[in-house]
């Protein structure tokens, strides 16, 4: 796993400053199996974690990293190490979670009840124009298939989870019998609609995930679930249907309704720009200072020399949206809104939720579609959600792109003269991200060749403004060194 990993990241950093030609589905499945290296080493850390050092081989995959990042002829981004170490973290949140269910913390848990999936993800309950609270929350499902909902202390980060175990508290806690249908969107890979029909009312929640592979391996587990037949078979035994289920594919999954996904695309457009077709939406971390909480905390101030508010603003969170021509971010009430109006009860058992039969896989086309008005039949009555930071931004503006070799998974989009800073929960998003935006620039600059545009350009640099970028890149042609085209690094369109 660790060769694995180092040998994705190398190959996943030097992707986009050689030309490769035609490999963009290379670059896209060597990014999946870096995302799923993390995952599984973050579990195999966290499950030989004990007192005996024989079996702790956390000092084993620290040593191996720690001589790939002193090797000079490796690339070893700082950036995907955060995202190992913070996953190791999210695993034992395991311990932390099994501890609350043997203490007797979670009411009508069983004695042999044990922690299985386990993911971090921003959880809220939506009911028409209510709108609840939206706390990061560690999520799990367990041995016996209930699922539980604990809230973390706010700037927990990756500290061990003993210690702010009295501060965990438990948000919900039901079994998944009860759950009738799974919400998905295929351009919206961290997001996960639950709906529940439970003994006395219905219930409608979001979960946003960190990690979209994450989110993934939370949807397989969902497969396994039976039914309730005393709901949805009263004709049949217990048995009967709750095998007929698992035959099906456990928990079935329903597309987002085709509203949202145009007030997307509306929201999308700029107001005398060309219609957009949208090609992926993520989840990124608020980041402008003072911000209004809009989950109903009062107002956020920014960390700046120490302390912390209520709602702090490391757990805002916004959704990034990339379209056929603009760049745009909304805030996340805006879209629980728009999603708790239309994909409602009555939404779901209409002719328009029907099942839907979705692999979620790296292995698929992510190609820039073409506008179709057909999939836009709502559009003229529906209205915009909330864009902030002055977006959207057409990509005609776009100056300049850097992904930052931090730590943290950043990047920085100069439009004009206004340079904006994204903050992606994790770095496998970002590498998604950066994938996507080079084949949509890709796409445009096939569209407008015969406009005369200049080229996009790709290359590593240390200069983080556009003027001395423009200097390096030109200094390098003279020296008569290549600098590599964007049209040569991903999939040309067809």
């Amino acid at each position: 796993l660790v060769h694995a990993l180092l040998y994705g990241v190398h190959q996943e950093a030097v992707a986009f400053s050689e030309g490769r030609g035609n490999q963009e589905v290379s670059i896209r499945l060597n990014s999946s199996m870096v995302d799923h290296c993390i995952c599984a080493l973050g579990t195999v850390m966290y499950g030989s974690d004990s007192k005996s050092e024989d079996n702790n081989v956390d000092y084993d995959v620290c040593e191996a990293i720690s001589q790939a990042m002193s090797n000079s002829t490796q690339i070893v981004p700082r950036a995907r190490m955060a995202q190992l170490m913070h996953e190791r973290a999210t695993d034992h949140l395991r311990l932390a979670m099994q501890t609350m269910l043997e203490r007797g913390w979670v009411p009508d848990a069983h004695p042999s009840e044990r922690v299985g999936t386990v993911a971090r993800a921003w959880y809220a309950s939506v009911q028409g124009n209510e709108i609840g609270a939206m706390p990061l929350c560690a999520v799990c499902i367990t041995s016996r298939l209930n699922f539980l909902v604990v809230q973390l202390p706010e700037e927990m980060g990756n500290v061990d989870t003993k210690k702010v175990l009295s501060d965990m508290r438990v948000l919900c806690w039901r079994d998944l019998r009860y759950l009738k249908k799974v919400i998905v969107a295929p351009r919206m890979r961290q997001f996960m609609g639950l709906w529940w029909m439970l003994k006395e009312y219905s219930a409608n929640e979001v979960l946003i995930f960190e990690n979209s592979t994450r989110r993934r391996v939370f949807q397989e587990a969902l497969q396994i679930v039976p039914g309730d037949t005393r709901q949805t078979n009263p004709n049949g035994t217990s048995r009967e249907d709750a095998g007929l289920r698992c035959q099906q594919g456990g928990i079935p999954a329903y597309p987002i309704a085709q509203e949202v996904c145009d007030s997307f695309e509306m929201t999308s457009k700029k107001d005398r720009g060309p219609d957009v077709n949208i090609i992926s939406i993520t989840c990124v971390r608020s980041q402008h200072s003072g911000a209004t909480n809009t989950w109903g905390c009062g107002t956020v101030t920014a960390r700046n020399g120490g302390g912390s508010a209520s709602g702090s603003q490391a757990n805002q969170v916004e959704l990034l949206i990339l379209s056929t021509d603009t760049v745009c971010i909304i805030t996340m009430q805006s879209f629980l809104l728009q999603y708790a109006k239309y994909n409602d009860a009555e939404y779901l058992v209409s002719p328009d939720g029907t099942q839907c039969q979705y692999q979620d896989s790296d292995s698929e086309d992510e190609a820039v579609q073409n506008f179709s008005k057909e999939k836009h039949l709502h559009s003229e009555s529906l209205s915009k959600m909330t864009a902030v930071r002055n977006s959207p931004w057409q990509f005609s503006s776009l100056q300049g792109v850097w992904f930052l070799a931090e730590a943290e998974s950043k990047a920085r989009l100069q439009f004009g003269k206004d340079v904006e800073e994204i903050l992606f929960t994790s770095d496998g998003e970002r590498q998604r991200f950066r994938r996507q935006l080079a084949a949509a620039l890709a796409h445009t600059e096939h569209r407008d060749r015969d406009a005369g545009h200049a080229q996009w350009s790709v290359m590593p640099s240390d200069k983080t403004n556009l003027n001395e970028v423009q200097k390096h890149a030109k200094g390098l042609h003279s020296e008569g060194k290549q600098v590599s085209v964007l049209g040569d690094v991903v999939r040309r369109p067809q």
